[in-house]
């Protein structure tokens, strides 16, 4: 893969030739890297959605990417991969489905029980009933609460 300078009627406009189908596997938020930005890399673009050819407002179809201050841009289909960063993070781990099996929590429908682990104390200690402030209600037949100060 390499980027070269195309001829277009505005102007010559950078492109990627010889990409792999692993750079086209794009999903909404995933980070991407434009043709015009190959050399400086450390600008974040994210995708937005893909236009096909023939769209209303895209007659060669194209890609919306949203750029580092929030502006969306648009790019030709031959001007946008995902960013390398992102290839070499999916071949440890698929960040749309995280096939790996690194998912948290329990699996649903897992019927096995819950081994506890651990000591079994979380939290602060209890205090001992002797030293405690408030004793426990004991019932003797007088209503709860503050007495009255006259009857």
């Amino acid at each position: 893969m390499k980027v070269i300078d195309k001829d277009s009627k505005w102007g010559p406009r950078k492109v990627y030739v010889g990409v792999d189908s692993e750079y086209k596997n794009f999903s909404k938020g995933v980070r991407v890297l434009p043709a015009p930005y190959f050399e400086d890399r450390k600008i974040m673009f994210n995708f937005v959605a893909q236009h096909d050819p023939g769209t209303p407002g895209w007659p060669e179809g194209g890609y919306e990417v949203s750029g580092p201050t929030g502006d969306f841009r648009a790019y030709f289909l031959d001007a946008l991969i995902l960013h390398p960063e992102v290839i070499k993070r999916r071949h440890k781990v698929d960040i749309e489905t995280n096939k790996s099996g690194l998912k948290r929590g329990r699996k649903s429908g897992d019927t096995t029980p819950v081994k506890a682990t651990g000591t079994g104390k979380r939290g602060r200690p209890a205090v001992a009933p002797e030293l405690r402030k408030n004793k426990p209600y004991v019932a003797n037949g007088l209503p709860r609460g503050r007495r009255k100060k006259s009857e």
